[in-house]
């Protein structure tokens, strides 16, 4: 039997003189699990993955605050443009002239809404400020119908005299551009 020597749980065992063999030093389970190595890499891949999963949550949580941000800017421009609307419904037929001035340049200002409770600013065209706290609003074309009742359609130049029709766009655009909303709105003649 060979002469063993018990030192806080490790087993010295010396070789037989006989086999030429030199002392070694055996554990009686193997090595301990921290001197394989094994624990470095398991906690560096432990933590890369850890870390992976918090940039892709963080990366996701961004990109839906975003899409919230954006459809609140939206359903802003879209309530003052309708207010608009109904405000621009209530100004006066004006009549095109061939060659003039396209109508309502002045009397779209007027009937620009008031403000929305959350402080939102309606504006004219050109005045945002590039954010999200003003939406800018504007008769973004005129269209006139062409008198024709056997294909009633409507040109963006008045040619002859006013048919008595109008297809007048207005739009809406957020201060920071993210949203633009766009609404015809029928105009008769009186």
């Amino acid at each position: 039997m060979e002469p063993q020597l018990r030192t806080l749980g490790w087993t010295a065992a010396i070789a037989d003189a006989n086999d030429g063999a030199s002392a070694r030093v055996q554990g009686e389970r193997g090595r301990r699990r921290g001197e394989r190595g094994e624990l470095l890499i398991e906690t560096l891949i432990t933590i890369s993955l850890v870390a992976f999963g918090v940039v892709a949550i963080v990366g996701a949580l961004g990109t839906v605050i975003g899409w919230g941000n954006d459809d609140r800017t939206a359903t802003r421009s879209e309530a003052l443009l309708w207010s608009y609307a109904e405000a621009f419904a209530r100004v006066p037929y004006d009549a095109c002239t061939a060659g003039g001035p396209t109508p309502y340049g002045d009397a779209a200002e007027s009937a620009l809404p008031v403000a929305l409770p959350d402080g939102t600013q309606p504006v004219p065209a050109g005045d945002g400020d590039g954010t999200t706290a003003t939406v800018e609003l504007t008769v973004a074309s005129v269209a006139y119908w062409n008198g024709s009742t056997a294909l009633a359609e409507f040109v963006g130049t008045c040619t002859g005299g006013d048919t008595g029709v109008q297809a007048v766009t207005l739009s809406a655009r957020s201060g920071d551009g993210a949203a633009l909303r766009e609404v015809v709105v029928y105009k008769r003649a009186a």
